[in-house]
């Protein structure tokens, strides 16, 4: 249980001892480190965060002090979970007026990007994407918890540090720091500028092993299997894109009332989806980039083998004469040593009967070929 209880909910959020509270550690940590569980996946973490007057500081993880800001028209709490449990999700539900069904979605996982409006708040599902290694992608699923006074963020593979928020917040304009809206703004902006960045990085491999097949004129194995780990994730990425995308004119068009939009928020909003946009296109054309490295590699593949076949066309080429004659001495042995007693009739019967034999093939070859370009 990640929670404690404060014995007042009046205590100060400001005060200091509220600010400090330890940095939230790193979550890129190997398979041996304490913050991973005996999966692979992050350990249990939260942290808690108040958004007052512009100024953002580390807040207890305390449910009662969380409750008391909740009331302070000024100020708005941040909480971000990382693989949290049921019961920590639980007493969170009393607190934030939190629908059970939403709750269940947040803790399974796996679900699609949507948004769910509630009476009080809207629930929000998002993916994002990274690309740890060449031939595999990496998803982020986050879910959103968005209220008037509040915004709880679980992640379970978490695609960014709390500070990178906080850091970009600080750039939206004052007038709307005190809104939670400018939290969700800068989140949806965070996950779109990590595609755009991934989409980049697609881009420089896709380009990488074009220049590599054109410059070199070999292929490989290893080569063909790059391309075919490039073009998943290429899918997989446009994929994550498009229902981002879809989902973005959600917050454009959001009344007033709502916990997020608004006629004064909205351009940011619709500056976000513009740049969703742009990923989308972008990937698609990489999709049909990844296609046209596909082709370059089995025409480089078809030109390879077409020279080795041209090479043993030319071996065959020399060593078929020497065939032949050895052919015809061996098989005529007896006759010639019995038979051609002087050098004038060697070179006349034997020498001369081989050099026949040529011109007949070449003539041959040639008609054929005559008739093969008039047909």
């Amino acid at each position: 249980m990640m929670w404690r209880m404060a014995a007042s909910p009046a205590a100060d959020a400001t005060s200091p001892s509220s600010q400090s509270a330890p940095p939230r550690p790193p979550t890129d940590a190997g398979p041996g480190d304490p913050l991973l569980d005996g999966s692979g996946q992050p350990a249990p973490h939260a942290e808690a965060h108040v958004f007052r007057d512009g100024k953002v500081r580390h807040l207890p993880l305390d449910l009662n002090l969380a409750r008391g800001l909740l009331d302070d028209p000024q100020a708005f709490v941040w909480f971000d979970l990382v693989n949290p449990d049921p019961a920590d999700l639980e007493a969170l539900r009393e607190p934030f007026d939190l629908h059970p069904l939403a709750i269940e979605d947040a803790l399974v996982g796996g679900q699609r990007v949507k948004v769910e409006p509630y009476d009080t708040f809207w629930f929000v599902v998002l993916h994002g994407a990274s690309l740890p290694s060449q031939d595999r992608l990496q998803l982020h699923e986050m879910a959103l918890f968005i209220g008037q006074r509040f915004v709880l963020t679980i992640q379970h593979q978490p695609l960014f540090a709390d500070e990178e928020i906080v850091e970009r917040w600080q750039l939206v304009p004052a007038a709307w720091r005190s809104s939670a809206s400018s939290l969700t703004y800068v989140i949806l902006d965070t996950i779109v500028d990590n595609l755009r960045e991934l989409t980049d990085q697609i881009e420089r491999e896709l380009r990488e092993v074009r220049t590599t097949m054109t410059r070199s004129q070999v292929v490989h194995p290893e080569l063909l299997q790059r391309i075919f780990s490039l073009e998943e994730v290429t899918h997989e990425a446009y994929t994550v894109a498009l229902s981002l995308r879809d989902t973005l004119p959600t917050f454009v068009h959001a009344p007033e009332e709502a916990p997020v939009g608004g006629p004064a928020q909205a351009p940011y909003y619709r500056d976000v989806h513009d740049h969703a946009i742009g990923v989308v296109e972008r990937l698609g054309a990489e999709r049909d980039l990844s296609q046209r490295v596909f082709d370059v590699y089995q025409s480089l593949a078809a030109q390879q083998q077409s020279e080795v076949a041209r090479q043993l066309t030319v071996v065959s080429t020399i060593f078929l004469p020497l065939t032949f004659l050895t052919g015809f001495f061996g098989q005529n042995f007896e006759y010639l040593t019995q038979k051609i007693a002087s050098e004038r009739a060697f070179w006349v019967w034997g020498f001369g009967s081989y050099l026949l034999s040529l011109l007949a093939i070449a003539w041959v070859i040639r008609r054929v070929s005559r008739w093969g370009r008039d047909g």
